[in-house]
């Protein structure tokens, strides 16, 4: 699933228990904690119109497009999202090390960090264009893309890839503002550009247009994206400039040596995030299977953004907090950032298990209800505990500099995923696909990289666990049981209005008892101030 992340020793010593102060430690002010809220809501602010806008705009491409046409344009997008490996962990490097250099001072290094990662991300863009221009034909035959799509197939892989593979370059200027904890600019960016994609699309469907002119339309809001990086860039660090004098041999070493276990990384997500798409496509009949599998993955993925988000914050902090030694704080953030982002994402969860065929038979069509049904449970469980309640333990391993375990957790990872989806895909489908992506991501992104995090933190392991899981699970078990109730007994989901409003229902009763009983009573205060804040009460 979601892939963007970025010490104490490592090394196997006994675990020491870090007791978890209610107190607001050394070094955690009520500053840095209301900081970091405000960049979280920045953050939120950005997946909330990405959400709206792909759960408009999904429908009317399948509507427009058709169950084969949808699935062909989700197909070109998986395979170019596997371009994001390319830049061999130099963006996580990026945002390490401009936060820790403007975290000690050295604005110097500041650029030595941005003119080294540009000019060696740059290269690689280039080769990563070219082999794209030689490979796009040999891929349309591999992935059996019928001879109506084949041309406009090959074309969009050309043009949109060169497009993502330019953000090996672009994508370092929104690390940088990520490292310098403006959230508040790169999220309005981001919003533009799920403006410009979303409402370009629409228009040129509604006046007639097919998938080349959608991709297109793609390649603009890149281009706006990057664009406005580099603009935001140069005016939060006015000290910046390209030069070759910034170009520093020791740098690179020190950004490949950081980065080369997130490539490793990088590569094993794209594995465990694309390989599912693209076998379901080549062993299975018809190319709308990869939509059936994904429509359900993208509903949880855009809540999955919003842990990504805070995951990005957590990043940028871990990184600070580890340049001035701080580990006290990495701990309690460890504990209390992925309890909350599992109870923000537990209703959507939840929600999809109990009414996900009802709102798929409405939202879409009554194949997608059929196809999909079994695949919500699966992939909701899995997500919500391999992903949610654990993203921002890679992220502090990223910020740490300890991420070399999770690194290697993850080729492991994708090694086994890539073996079961080549047996269960032909076997059992997509049913197959999620039982195979979903235990694995519990096993490891659930289990695995909660020790990492406590090993380099000198933490034990059960008494992390316990911190994030029993709280939040304390509150949904319940409520899943009852939603189950209510939707046996009152509200069946047989029309769009009833699904919203059990879900609706679900959401508000988990999130009201959640703030009481999973939230600490000093945060507690904190969204409640900020709120009070903008209203001005």
């Amino acid at each position: 699933m979601y892939d963007r992340p970025p010490g104490l020793s490592s090394s196997a010593a006994p675990f020491v228990t870090v007791k978890v102060m209610a107190s607001t430690p050394a070094g955690d002010t009520p500053y840095r904690s209301q900081r970091f809220l405000q960049s979280v809501l920045w953050s939120w602010f950005g997946v909330g119109v990405s959400i709206v806008s792909g759960i408009l705009l999904a429908p009317y491409i399948v509507h427009k497009l058709g169950d084969v046409g949808s699935g062909v344009w989700v197909l070109i997008f998986s395979l170019v999202d596997n371009f994001g490996m390319i830049d061999l962990g130099f963006r996580s490097a990026t945002l390490k090390y401009t936060a820790h250099y403007r975290a000690t001072g050295e604005l110097d290094k500041v650029n030595e960090t941005l003119n080294t990662a540009i000019f060696f991300s740059g290269t690689v863009c280039v080769l990563t264009a070219c082999a794209t221009l030689l490979f796009a034909s040999a891929i349309t035959r591999f992935e059996h893309i019928s001879p109506e799509y084949a041309r406009t197939f090959t074309a969009l892989l050309i043009i949109v890839g060169i497009g993502w593979a330019s953000g090996a370059v672009f994508n370092l200027f929104s690390a940088c503002l990520e490292g310098f904890q403006r959230f508040d600019l790169s999220s309005r960016i981001w919003i533009v550009q799920i403006a410009i994609r979303t409402l370009g699309i629409a228009a040129v469907l509604a006046s007639g247009h097919g998938m080349f002119a959608m991709g297109m339309v793609v390649i603009a809001a890149l281009v706006s994206t990057y664009t406005l990086n580099v603009i935001a860039v140069r005016r939060v660090f006015p000290q910046f400039k390209i030069s070759p004098k910034y170009l520093s041999y020791g740098m690179l070493r020190q950004m490949l040596h950081y980065g080369v276990h997130t490539f490793g990384a990088t590569i094993s997500t794209q594995v465990l995030n694309q390989s599912a798409p693209l076998l379901i496509a080549h062993f299975l009949p018809s190319t709308a299977f990869v939509n059936y599998y994904k429509q359900p993955l993208n509903l949880l993925q855009y809540s999955v953004d919003m842990v990504g988000r805070v995951g990005f914050v957590t990043g940028s902090h871990s990184a600070e907090l580890a340049a001035k030694k701080n580990y006290e704080s990495v701990a309690r953030m460890g504990i209390f950032i992925n309890r909350y982002c599992f109870t923000l994402f537990a209703p959507l969860a939840m929600a999809l298990i109990v009414y996900g065929s009802e709102l798929f038979r409405v939202y879409l069509n009554p194949t997608f209800a059929r196809m999909d049904a079994p695949l919500f449970p699966v992939l909701a469980v899995g997500i919500t505990i391999g992903i949610a309640a654990q993203f921002n333990s890679s992220s502090i391993l990223y910020g740490l500099g300890k991420h070399q375990g999770y690194a290697y957790s993850l080729i492991v990872e994708a090694a086994l995923c890539l073996a079961g989806l080549y047996w269960a895909v032909p076997h059992y489908g997509i049913l197959g696909a999620a039982w195979v992506t979903s235990t694995l991501m519990l096993i490891n992104r659930g289990l695995v990289t909660s020790w990492l995090v406590c090993r380099a933190i000198h933490y034990n392991v059960l008494s992390y666990l316990t911190g994030i899981y029993a709280l939040p699970l304390a509150v949904a078990i319940p409520m899943l049981l009852m939603s189950f109730w209510v939707k046996q007994h009152w509200i069946p989901g047989r029309n769009l209005v009833q699904v919203l409003i059990g879900g609706a229902l679900l959401a508000i009763t988990y999130y009201a008892i959640a703030f009481f009983v999973v939230m600490e009573k000093e945060h507690r205060a904190l969204p409640v101030n900020w709120l009070r804040a903008r209203l001005k009460m």
